[in-house]
């Protein structure tokens, strides 16, 4: 029996959250969501995710905070994290990118491209 790698979804955006959510349960993986900044960073808190998708800009706390946050208690909260937003302004990205596998523009990719570039990290 395959296990399945772990997901942590973090996006406010419940068109968003669901159609992602849906086309990675459907490629295998076993994913749990987050909706806002808080519920993310209590889920993140506890870890074993394989990989957390982290929006960018969230209620409460932005994906930003939440890795500042992270980055005080943590070495490394999962084996891969990969912000979505939807700039490609990067530069408030880039003090905690180095603690993340980089970041992808939710325009600019297709639900069967998210699968192959989660499955470049998680198999």
């Amino acid at each position: 029996m395959d296990i399945k790698a772990k997901i942590l979804l973090v996006e406010d955006d419940m068109f968003l959250r669901d159609i992602y959510s849906e086309t990675l349960s459907s490629a295998g993986f076993d994913v749990s969501t987050a909706a806002d900044g808080r519920e993310a960073l209590e889920k993140i808190k506890l870890g074993g995710w394989d990989m957390v998708l982290l929006d960018v800009i969230l209620p409460f706390m932005t994906g930003i905070q939440i890795m500042d946050e992270v980055k005080t208690f943590l070495e490394k909260p999962s084996k891969h994290i990969l912000f979505l937003t939807n700039s490609d302004d990067t530069a408030e990205l880039e003090h905690v990118l180095g603690f993340t596998d980089g970041y992808l523009l939710k325009s600019s990719f297709t639900p069967a491209q998210l699968i192959e570039k989660i499955h470049t990290y998680v198999g």
